[in-house]
């Protein structure tokens, strides 16, 4: 057996040998000497030898105290060890795991987390090119002051904890961003959304309130309100906003181009695909080069992510 190998299949016995395959395989996690494939095989081999021994009667609560431990190994070496390519999915298909082995599935999970974050890349970048907001906006409306760039950096930071699911920390960020520099309408648009999803409905009417005095017109702020609902990780909310832009404005790509984004962000990528197509297809006629390669950008990462396997979360 080559070195640092570890036996995939063993007859049951007694509860000493399931401890030193357990010691073996927190090893391997530990040193990296085995690809993904066996780490997996042998993660279900103890998953069954730990059931029949406890249908037999064995007390293994010490062996799944130590189980749940490797679990979480997998679960923090899980972009590691999906970088191994084709194998681990040629694997699954071959083994055909029962679901609850979920391990077997941390690649797609890995996959799904890096589609998300390219999502939310991209959703920034439409912010900041239609509403004209974060750094570039701050800088280039009130010049390059310490105290403006620190409220750009606040406004940056609030944007990260936005994202990040961290919502009291965001709006403690946008606070300060807006006690430096008051009139920035995508923070306050931001702010109504985290008052909203945080329950205080009073604040939210102000920071609202606020936000329709700055930005400039019912689609514009229907279309910002839709892009932090989708940042806040609210989608549902996020088409709903996008739909009030596209109704107040039907001529404007950018509540097709917004509406795109949150039907992607449900899982219907066949829709988004065709407002995305729509909203290029109106920038391009409009001469706005900003939001038509925007636009563009969002339809060919879809057709890619779609042509590599890729599927909405929870459709098959």
């Amino acid at each position: 057996m080559a070195k640092g190998a570890v036996e995939v299949a063993a007859p049951v016995g007694a509860p000493d040998r399931l401890e030193e395959r357990i010691r073996q395989l927190e090893l391997a996690l530990a040193t990296r000497t085995l690809d993904a494939v066996s780490l997996l095989s042998e993660r279900s081999a103890l998953e069954r030898r730990l059931q029949t021994l406890q249908a037999g009667g064995a007390d293994v609560r010490a062996e799944r105290s130590r189980l749940d431990t490797i679990d979480n190994m997998l679960r923090s070496a899980a972009r590691r060890l999906a970088s191994g390519g084709k194998a681990w999915q040629e694997a699954r298909t071959a083994q055909q795991p029962p679901a609850e082995h979920w391990w077997w599935w941390l690649d797609e999970v890995v996959q799904e987390e890096r589609r998300r974050a390219a999502r939310r890349v991209v959703v920034m970048v439409i912010v900041a090119v239609v509403v004209g907001t974060g750094i570039t906006w701050a800088l280039n409306r009130f010049g390059a002051s310490p105290e403006q760039r620190e409220a750009a950096s606040q406004a940056a930071l609030g944007d990260q904890l936005l994202t990040q699911g961290e919502f009291a920390a965001a709006i403690d960020a946008y606070r300060a961003s807006l006690a430096t520099v008051e009139a920035q309408p995508e923070v306050w648009v931001s702010l109504t959304v985290l008052y909203d999803l945080t329950r205080q409905s009073e604040q939210a009417e102000r920071a609202l309130q606020r936000a329709g005095e700055l930005v400039q017109g019912e689609a514009e702020l229907q279309a910002a309100l839709a892009r932090s609902y989708e940042l806040a990780g609210d989608c549902e909310a996020a088409l709903d906003h996008a739909e009030a832009a596209v109704l107040a404005k039907p001529d404007d790509p950018q509540g097709y181009l917004v509406r795109g984004s949150a039907q992607e962000c449900l899982g219907d990528w066949q829709t988004a695909l065709v407002d995305y197509d729509r909203a290029s297809s109106m920038a391009l006629e409009q001469s706005q080069d900003a939001l038509y390669v925007l636009a563009r950008t969002r339809y060919g990462m879809l057709l890619q992510m779609r042509g590599a396997g890729g599927s909405p979360a929870g459709q098959p």
